[in-house]
């Protein structure tokens, strides 16, 4: 496990990310595995942004890649960033209210 975080509002989602190139969410009021997902590098971060709208999870995965998972769907969507300085460790943060998204 390289990254782990619990849903902040309801805490009925546990985030887990792994160096194996793994992201597995977990419904933590039955304890199972609702969604595993297999990511392009390690999962060095996962973030969660709690909107309006719904609940959304920003999965780093390496240094170009962020994956935004979309909890009402359940549905992923790559986005292709920039590489960061190498050498960096890569992480990634929401803003307070889930408007924009950072990584590093």
């Amino acid at each position: 496990i390289n990254s782990i975080r619990l849903d902040p509002v309801a805490r009925r989602y546990l985030a887990v990310g792994c160096r194996d190139k793994t992201f597995t969410l977990y419904d933590t009021s039955a304890y199972i595995a609702i969604k595993t997902l297999e990511t392009p590098g390690w999962v060095s971060c996962v973030s969660w942004a709690n909107v309006e709208d719904g609940e959304y999870l920003a999965i780093r995965s390496d240094e170009t890649c962020v994956s935004i998972l979309d909890l009402a769907p359940m549905e992923k969507t790559n986005l292709q960033l920039s590489s960061a300085r190498e050498g960096q460790e890569y992480s990634c943060s929401w803003s307070h209210d889930g408007r924009y998204l950072a990584r590093t």
